[in-house]
């Protein structure tokens, strides 16, 4: 999780990985796998509106 959050905070995957000491492609398939799969998961109900809303807690790319 923590190498997501690096590469979500901007750092590249190259980077990420030789910190870790992992394959960058590990790092990229992580990266890859949460945001498709978990991401979407991850709804907020917003109690005033009841519309449920996406969890903005990923920066942009």
């Amino acid at each position: 999780m923590l190498a997501v959050l690096q590469t979500w905070d901007g750092k590249p995957s190259l980077e990420v990985s030789k910190d870790i000491h992992m394959a960058a492609t590990n790092v990229r398939k992580w990266c890859t796998d949460i945001t498709n799969m978990v991401l979407p998961v991850l709804l907020i109900l917003d109690a005033a509106t009841e519309r449920v809303t996406y969890h903005e807690s990923r920066s942009k790319q």
